[in-house]
């Protein structure tokens, strides 16, 4: 359909052509006027920000100069003072005897004898016994009671390395500037003298006067000294809310601005003081310059307003058609056109417009095709017109797969569990097939129908046939290592192939089509499905004409075929050739895209296991090799001890028998270099072997024994699988804290300083470490979409893996109780918990006072866990509560991590990865009781991605960022690199 040519310009559209431009233009030159302005407000609030840190930073370091100035010159008259006390023999003599309990009075006269000597007549004067207790304390001469056992100021003089110490001390309500000498009789320390003048009002104004603010010294909500303003004006109660905060308050006060900056003069007294400083004076200047900007700003948007509206007025019109025409396209009506208002912009927006009508009314018409079709491939196709409808003859290979005993596995299975199954299933066989670019031509129940050499003509069909069926066989085998790992039954599947032609096209009636291909070749594949046992690939005669150079097979006995008169002989495939092959292209193209020659057998597709004549007996192995390169930093990295890059390598040999319908077995060996990796020679070890016995099979109720995945949190069962995108673990797996396993605190307040000292955060624990593999007992059960395990095993989760194989039960050991409870909301969502206790150290416990019985620690950790998975889409996330029992420490230990990842498919084989994780140690109360923290906290960024490069290999790479707070510790960051094989 044309559209209309122009409409005749009317009344106020007319002059439209010649204002638009004038119009526009004045809007862009207010429009600019305004952005400029407001980048100027942003650039005035910097700087004026600055101009605040400068000045409050300017009055902060004045006030500390102008207060040592002070108390320098009352000081020295002081030192002059403590001199003469010092070096009296009398005055010591007499403290030493007044300290065993003789006569204080006598003492009392002996010091004041020697003040009046001294001409020292008022201020404060303390004489403490050789423990800071003090024993005389003179205020003006006047003896007072003191309270002060343990001050700081005692402190310092009496355990430092100087004889004399200088401080703040608060007796009888007032402040004092103190000095602190060590007294000394023959060599020996028989206490200490303290002389202090008073830290009143007045010096408080002579402070404020210096560095021109207004100052407040305060203690338990009280003003010691103040300025006048600070005691009396309106800042009395603002300066004391300030008091102990940790950064400058800023607040306006009567009118005025200040800037309000807390300091610490007596941390053990609980002195401390606020300086208010004025602002007024260093912010005028950015006042007025925000005030002409925001006017500027405000006229600049007035103009454009106005502008607008006037343009606005004209254009309406126009606008409100095009957008009634748009509520006709919403409700589906394209059989129309509007009308063209000229040619300026809104005559070639409405040209757009019809153009736009005129393309969905062509896409409407498709879409009517493109819903009765199934494969984007076909509907590809018929985009094109290169897919006749009705039907033509082509040449192609045809796929069926089906699952073994599906029936009896979903006899006692709620139907969530079951659909969740089987899509399961479904979406790793329709990944196989797609990577080998066949088409899925339907699903029916537990089977699917997969189309190779049309709509898109294939000449290698039949070899990407058969690719594809060994891909379903080795995804299933991967897929039941994973149900096993859960507890649940594997799936077997039956694959039969056939080549040959058959009729594709469009089947089906005018309101519902659908595209497949049919014939005599097409029911052969599906017959030779059904022959198929568990695990085997049937081919027919004229499928092995085709890839006899490539494949390894048996050609089974002769058999009758339903439907077929005569018999044929199938071909059971073990596995594709060309590994030499497939290995020398993979390292002279280490970029290429992804390779559908890549196929590595594996030990099943050679035959390499066994099945006894009855099948109540079945032994596979599968081998796993990991090649892990890692790049660290120069700082050694806490989670890994190793400065320089190196290369560890994982084979993991696992064996799974079934022994009847009852009983099921699983053991891996491993050949790795420790865990976590490091460079040095390799070790083998056995990983797990545990016996599992089910009493009713086809029910979830299960029970294990043996050394296996303790079955606490989300990561441990994934790791190291497909479900698994990253090389390292997250944080809470990985990184060690700072608790020992074989060492205890000899004091209460130890524990604050083993994360300063390196040797406990490389011999520390995690919070789980990577995957336990302890040894114990555990049940597992479920029903509907519940599911629990309750175990008990020798290791608490953080435990090492050196003593994961222990039994011996003695000292500060003992065994560990674990459970975990899942739910499935939905398919697509799962939730759960975790829960475990248990003691974590070593029966070596080292202790350093000396040989004792030590109790036994215990690790209380509680996790919270959540998995999603839609589409080419999952996420996992996960909350760990851990705590420590320590002995003497004041209480337990408390730490919080957590990681939360998602993993998206971008193409067939490769996916992207992101993976957020922190550990946050909670404060932990000293003797004192104060409160710090007991460790650092740390966070980690993990960025991954992967390709599967064949049937069973893949490749990863991942960078992880690792950043530790409060202070200097090395970042950790990583570069792992990965190459799997699994066969």
């Amino acid at each position: 359909m044309t559209p209309p040519g122009p409409a005749p310009r009317r009344g106020w559209r007319r002059i439209v052509p010649d204002m638009s431009f004038r119009v526009r233009l004045l809007i862009a030159l207010a429009g600019s006027v305004g952005l400029l302005s407001l980048a100027n407000l942003a650039v005035v609030g910097l700087e004026r920000q600055r101009q605040v840190d400068w000045t409050v930073q300017r009055a902060a370091l004045r006030a500390e100069r102008a207060l040592e100035e002070l108390e320098r010159f009352r000081r020295a008259d002081l030192a002059r003072v403590a001199r003469r006390l010092t070096g009296s023999i009398r005055v010591t003599a007499a403290l030493d005897a007044a300290s065993g309990g003789d006569d204080l009075d006598e003492f009392v006269e002996q010091v004041r004898y020697e003040l009046a000597l001294a001409e020292l007549k008022e201020g404060l004067v303390t004489f403490t016994d050789a423990t800071g207790r003090p024993i005389v304390t003179l205020v003006d001469n006047v003896p007072v009671p003191d309270h002060g056992a343990g001050d700081d100021v005692f402190t310092k003089a009496l355990k430092g390395d100087a004889e004399t110490a200088t401080g703040y001390r608060l007796v009888q309500g007032q402040l004092y500037s103190a000095q602190t000498a060590r007294l000394e009789l023959f060599g020996a320390v028989v206490g200490s003298v303290t002389l202090g003048f008073p830290f009143n009002d007045d010096v408080a104004t002579r402070l404020g006067a210096i560095v021109e603010s207004d100052v407040c010294v305060s203690s338990g909500g009280r003003c010691l000294a103040a300025t006048p303003a600070a005691r009396v004006g309106a800042l009395a109660a603002p300066v004391l809310q300030a008091t102990g905060a940790e950064a400058p308050v800023f607040s306006t006060i009567g009118g005025h601005r200040f800037a309000l900056v807390p300091r610490v003069l007596a941390r053990g007294a609980g002195v401390f003081a606020v300086l208010a400083v004025p602002l007024d004076d260093a912010l005028r200047p950015f006042d007025r310059i925000g005030t002409v900007e925001r006017a500027s700003a405000a006229a600049a948007l007035g103009v454009a307003l106005v502008l607008g509206l006037l343009l606005a007025t004209a254009l309406s019109r126009p606008i409100l058609r095009l957008v009634r025409a748009t509520e006709r396209v919403g409700r589906g009506d394209y059989e129309f056109d509007v009308e063209v208002p000229g040619r300026h912009e809104l005559g070639a927006l409405a040209i757009a417009f019809n153009q736009m009508i005129e393309g969905l009314r062509l896409k409407e018409r498709y879409r009517g095709v493109l819903g009765k079709v199934v494969s984007t491939t076909v509907a590809e196709e018929l985009m094109k017109g290169d897919v006749h409808l009705g039907g033509e003859t082509r040449d192609v290979s045809t796929l069926f797969a089906d699952l073994r005993g599906f029936t009896k596995l979903t006899e006692q299975a709620a139907p969530e569990t079951v659909l969740a199954m089987l899509n399961e299933w479904l979406e790793l066989a329709a990944e196989a097939i797609e990577l080998e670019g066949g088409v899925v031509d339907k699903y029916v129940g537990d089977q699917v129908m997969a189309i190779f050499g049309a709509p898109i003509p294939q000449p290698d069909h039949a070899a990407r046939a058969v690719r594809a069926g060994l891909r379903v066989r080795d995804q299933t085998d991967a897929l039941n290592r994973v149900r096993q790992a859960r507890g649940e039954e594997p799936l077997g599947v039956g694959i039969g192939v056939n080549s040959g032609p058959a009729v594709a096209g469009n089947t089906g009636s005018q309101r519902r089509l659908n595209y497949t291909v049919l014939g005599a070749s097409v029911n052969a594949a599906s017959r030779l499905c059904s022959e198929a046992g568990s695990g085997e690939l049937l081919i027919s005669e004229e499928t092995y004409q085709q890839v006899a150079a490539n494949v390894e097979c048996t050609i089974m006995p002769p058999r009758t075929l339903k439907g077929f008169s005569r018999e044929t002989s199938p071909y059971s495939v073990h596995t594709w050739r060309g590994l030499v092959t497939a290995l020398l292209l993979l390292c002279a193209i280490p970029g290429a895209a992804h390779a559908q020659w890549l196929d590595l057998p594996t030990l099943s597709s050679l035959g390499l296991e066994y099945v006894s004549p009855g099948g109540r007996v079945q032994v596979r192995p599968t081998v796993r090799i990991d090649i892990d390169g890692f790049v660290p930093q120069d700082e050694p990295a806490w989670h890994l001890g190793e400065s320089d890059p190196f290369v560890a390598g994982r084979a993991s040999l696992f064996l799974d028998a079934a022994l009847g319908r009852h009983f099921f077995a699983s053991a891996e060996l491993r050949a790795d270099r420790g865990q976590p990796a490091r460079a040095g020679r390799i070790q083998g070890h056995l990983q797990q072997a545990f016996v599992r016995f089910v009493p009713r099979p086809g029910h979830r109720f299960s029970i294990e024994a043996g050394k296996l995945i303790s079955p606490f949190g989300n990561y441990p069962r994934r790791a190291h699988t497909d479900d698994d995108p990253f090389v390292r673990p997250p944080l809470p797996y990985d990184y060690r804290t700072v608790m020992s396993p074989v060492e205890v605190p000899g004091t209460a307040d130890a524990v604050f300083t083993w994360k300063d000292r390196p040797p406990f955060r490389a011999g520390g624990l995690p919070v789980v470490w990577d995957v336990p593999y302890p040894i114990g007992a555990v049940v597992s059960g479920g029903t509907g979409p519940l599911r629990f395990s309750v175990g008990i095993t020798n290791t608490a989760p953080s435990a090492d893996p050196a003593d994961w194989n222990t039994l011996t039960f003695r000292g500060a050991a003992g065994p560990s109780v674990v459970g975990r409870l899942t739910w499935s909301v939905v398919p697509e969502l799962q939730v759960g918990v975790s829960h475990s206790r248990g003691p974590y150290m070593r029966p070596d416990v080292r202790d350093p006072r000396g040989p004792i019985a030590i109790p036994g620690q215990d690790q209380e950790t509680t996790g919270i866990e959540a998995s999603v998975a839609r589409g080419h889409l999952s996420v996992h996330g996960e909350l760990l509560l851990n705590s420590w029992e320590v002995f003497r420490a004041t209480a337990a230990p408390r730490d919080v991590s957590y990681y939360t990842e998602a993993r998206m498919r971008v193409v067939a084989g490769l996916f992207g990865a992101v993976r957020m994780s922190g550990i946050h140690f909670r404060d932990l109360a000293q003797s004192s009781g104060v409160r710090d923290r007991w460790d650092y906290d740390v966070r980690r960024l993990q960025l991954g991605a992967g390709y599967r490069l064949g049937r069973t290999t893949d490749v990863r790479a991942e960078y992880m960022i690792n950043s530790t707070s409060d202070r200097d510790d090395p970042r950790d960051n990583l570069v792992s690199l990965r190459w799997g094989w699994t066969f």
